[in-house]
């Protein structure tokens, strides 16, 4: 092999600490491709338009993001754009926004005076923008599949012939163009599969499953290797990090939050994440419960404001239909947090198939509560039940999850593709 070989890891989402993502997991890959293996390899990013060298340069657009003031209403007027009669307006917009994109892309390579050998993008429209360049494509997918078909699961306006004509031609090319997909999860091929099943037998022939891995958050916050407890305190935080998008079941973390009240009146649930179309549904969920007052939406809040909410949680409840792998998954895992979670397949990948806590879709909130019952009451009672399934999800997150082990994983494609092995 050359000496030297330049490598591009890059998204059009918009580079974020919050929420999950392309926006979130390419800038971190990066940094940490970059402090690791920058010796073996030359590797910039496309973030924000832009290609950069420095994780430094990238501009994360957290403080931009709305936090919790946001309503239904204020969503819908957002999105008006997806209404029947903005369709072709906003396809046309879309098209020229694209074409100038791709033309900024090839002025600034010719500026630059930059090739590469490997182009490794997160996002459908990211592919597509480069399908046109000599250089062999990773494509990382981060979606619960067709990310249209996500888009009208919670933009009703969207399904119309014109928009799934535009978005599957951009999602198709990507697969299509890409030379190898890397999917966080086998969840996440399975999704992708299940909605474009004629071409299974390309997605799988190109399939490579990486884990998605994370820096050891705990480490990072606290310094030390023991598992904190908060069983003491007055209010136990009872966390759900999830959007309020349908995928992500918020309903179920609050049916399952009143059951738990029977056990302790003195937790609280505690909700952070971008408000939607399930807004407005879920605070009047709580309200008809007669739980209001024990529930937070907090909407999106500053990362290190997060952690410490991770850091200070009792129980997090984790209760998706759709799983591709959720990296807030990890950062509760890195700090040892009980979870109840969903026994669906990207949650299993994560928190293993014989996790204790893992509750059935397709059961009734009382079922889970008698099937679970003696767990949950460890929960509450039990200090060593706690400390030990800390322990086991600590442990099980440093052995597969970290952000290094996911670097040596790309590491090693990336030498295999150079040397044309795959």
């Amino acid at each position: 092999m050359r000496n030297s070989y330049n490598i591009l890891i890059g998204t059009t989402d918009v580079p974020r600490n919050n929420l999950g993502g392309p926006g979130k997991f390419a800038p971190y890959l990066f940094k940490i491709l970059k402090l690791n293996f920058g010796k073996e390899f030359n590797f910039w990013g496309y973030f924000n338009g832009k290609f950069v060298s420095n994780y430094d340069d990238i501009i994360f657009m957290d403080k931009y993001l709305v936090k919790n003031k946001a309503k239904y209403k204020d969503f819908l007027k957002k999105y008006m754009v997806y209404l029947p009669y903005f369709s072709y307006i906003y396809k046309l917009k879309f098209k020229i926004h694209n074409y100038l994109l791709i033309k900024k892309i090839k002025d600034e390579l010719k500026q630059k005076k930059l090739n590469f050998d490997i182009l490794h993008l997160h996002c459908f429209n990211s592919v597509y923008l480069f399908k046109d360049m000599n250089t062999k494509i990773i494509f990382t997918n981060h979606y619960k599949g067709s990310l249209y078909q996500e888009y009208i699961r919670y933009l009703p306006g969207m399904n119309k012939k014109q928009y799934e004509k535009l978005f599957k031609s951009i999602e198709i090319s990507a697969i299509k163009r890409a030379d190898i997909i890397t999917f966080p999860s086998k969840s996440a091929m399975n999704l992708l599969i299940e909605d474009y099943p004629n071409l299974k037998k390309e997605i799988e022939e190109k399939a490579h499953i990486i884990y998605s891995g994370i820096p050891d958050i705990y480490s990072l916050y606290i310094g030390n290797n023991k598992i904190i407890s908060n069983d003491i305190n007055d209010i136990k935080i009872i966390l759900n990090i999830s959007n309020h998008i349908p995928d992500k079941n918020i309903e179920l973390s609050i049916l399952l939050f009143r059951e738990l009240l029977k056990y302790d009146k003195k937790i609280k649930f505690v909700n952070v994440g971008a408000f939607g179309p399930e807004t407005q549904k879920l605070k009047s969920l709580a309200k008809d419960l007669g739980i209001e007052d024990k529930i937070e939406f907090k909407g999106i809040i500053p990362y290190d404001d997060l952690i410490k909410l991770i850091a200070s949680s009792y129980i997090v409840l984790h209760t998706p239909k759709r799983v591709v792998f959720d990296l807030s998954v990890l950062e509760v895992m890195s700090f040892g947090k009980p979870l109840i979670i969903t026994n669906v397949l990207g949650n299993r990948e994560a928190v293993g198939d014989d996790y204790p806590l893992l509750i059935d879709l397709d059961v009734s909130v009382n079922d889970i509560m008698k099937s679970k019952k003696k767990y949950i009451e460890s929960l509450f009672n039990n200090i060593e039940f706690r400390r030990n399934l800390s322990l086991y999800l600590r442990k099980r997150f440093l052995q597969n999850f970290t952000d290094l082990k996911m670097a040596e994983s790309y590491y090693l494609l990336y030498e295999q593709m150079l040397r044309k092995k795959v």
